[in-house]
């Protein structure tokens, strides 16, 4: 799973996802998110590009220019993600509704990405994905 870190995009499979989100913008983002649609069994790369994804809505409009603890977050932002939330204002509901069910897909039975971080002791993994899914939670 070429993956470096529990965040969402430390791993290579949601990397080469934000050149689809440079492209394609909200489309590769709605595209993401349907992946959670498309199998019985959810693959861990599919996996990983939704919970990117799901990042992304979670971001959108949010102000970043707040100062609070997370500014050294910003810093490792990929480019990718940068600019597409500098042209971008809030999601639309329904794009939040769809990332909060693609992501509970994700840590739901038959997802690959689960088993794996379960295999591994993912407790950095749940808690990135807790806090996601209240960010959306939020929106």
């Amino acid at each position: 799973m070429g993956a470096w870190g529990s965040g969402p995009f430390e791993n290579d499979d949601a990397c080469d996802w934000l050149d689809e989100l440079a492209d394609s913008g909200v489309a590769a983002l709605r595209a993401a998110l349907a992946l959670a649609d498309d199998a019985e069994y959810l693959e861990a790369p599919d996996g990983s590009v939704i919970v990117a994804a799901a990042e992304v809505v979670a971001q959108m409009g949010v102000d970043t220019d707040d100062d609070d603890d997370d500014d050294d977050d910003d810093d490792d932002a990929p480019d990718e993600l940068v600019a597409f939330l500098a042209d971008c204002g809030p999601p639309p509901p329904a794009l939040v509704a769809a990332a909060r069910a693609a992501l509970d897909r994700v840590t739901a039975d038959e997802s690959e990405l689960r088993e794996l971080w379960q295999d591994a002791e993912g407790g950095a993994w749940q808690a990135a994905i807790d806090d996601l899914k209240r960010r959306l939670a939020q929106r």
